[in-house]
């Protein structure tokens, strides 16, 4: 199934949001069938390119939408239903995409991402109302937020945090090595607990922050997290103390993302869709650090250690965002 990397919505946003929607899907779909009728490897990366350009267009402009559609003190909330697909889709992407690939094969996962992605586009110009996007604009003037330190500092932050979130999530199989014995089957578990519990985060979350706001929220689930990953050479060498190290740390990680939205959205109002669109780009960004600094960091330490590391970066980034809220304040 397709990646959702960072990429910028760029002059479709000077579109009405429902078209975006339904050409990033129409993207999507065909890239997905494509890839199911390649005949080789360099054909498959070329076709996932595509899908992955519509994947990125897809969740930005989403996010944008849903702020728009709701009042200022529902926007969390709003936001944490459109990023909730994203985390139940890696709860159950990965044991619905292995169970498709054991019973059709590889090729036929692909033509089942693809209709679902045709679906969702269906859905997208049924059940949508019109969303008109922000008058055209230039580049200089599309960037613009990017002279705003808080907005700098909260893309920042989601930099730091995420990098932390995702050395956890792209070595947890190393980590989890004790625990699990190598058995595809129980990391398996642990995912799909993390990805149910991150669903679950998404949706608490975001209504917290709703009703206490986007800086407590972040506060509390970064301290909590941080807690978690410093915790996990400890308790998570067992395959009962990984279930709940992974639970917390599902909800906590992906708790994080609305209020981070939230945040972004309350300090540019006007560029919504383009701050929202930087701060995926910003995980993403994260996501590809976490990947280089989490091989060379298991060159000279062990695997256990992954966690504090990831800890570090989570705490990093809680600093990062207080100094976002002390920049607001003198704003």
């Amino acid at each position: 199934m397709a990646a959702d990397p960072p990429a910028a919505v760029g002059d479709f946003l000077d579109q009405d949001h429902g078209g975006v929607l339904l050409l990033a899907l129409a993207l999507l779909t065909v890239g997905n069938a494509a890839t199911a009728l390649v005949p080789d490897y360099g054909w498959a990366l070329a076709t996932r390119v595509l899908a992955a350009a519509g994947a990125a267009m897809f969740t930005p402009t989403a996010g944008a939408t849903a702020a728009a559609l709701v009042a200022p003190a529902h926007r969390a909330r709003a936001l944490s239903y459109v990023t909730v697909g994203l985390v139940a889709s890696t709860a159950l992407g990965v044991p619905i995409g292995t169970l498709l690939g054991t019973v059709m094969s590889w090729r036929g996962t692909m033509w089942f991402a693809a209709a679902l992605a045709a679906v969702a586009a269906v859905c997208v110009a049924v059940l949508l109302p019109a969303v008109p996007a922000p008058p055209a604009v230039s580049l200089r003037q599309r960037l613009a937020p990017l002279a705003d330190r808080r907005v700098t500092l909260l893309l920042l932050t989601t930099v730091t945090m995420f990098l932390g979130i995702y050395l956890l999530q792209n070595y947890i199989s190393v980590v989890f090595h004790t625990a699990t014995g190598d058995s595809g089957r129980t990391l398996a578990l642990l995912l799909f607990a993390s990805g149910c519990a991150g669903t679950a985060g998404n949706l608490i979350t975001g209504a917290w922050a709703d009703r206490f706001g986007a800086r407590r929220v972040i506060t509390g689930v970064a301290v909590t997290l941080a807690a978690d990953l410093a915790l996990l050479p400890l308790i998570g060498t067992t395959l009962a103390g990984a279930i709940a190290v992974v639970i917390v740390y599902g909800f906590t990680a992906w708790g994080v993302m609305v209020p981070q939205q939230h945040q972004l959205i309350a300090v540019a109002p006007s560029a919504a869709a383009l701050v929202v669109s930087l701060n995926a780009s910003a995980i993403y960004l994260a996501v590809s650090l976490a990947g280089a600094i989490g091989g060379l960091w298991l060159r000279f330490a062990d695997a256990a250690s992954v966690a504090w590391l990831a800890a570090a970066f989570v705490a990093a980034g809680l600093a990062v965002s207080e100094l976002a809220h002390r920049a607001a304040q003198r704003r």
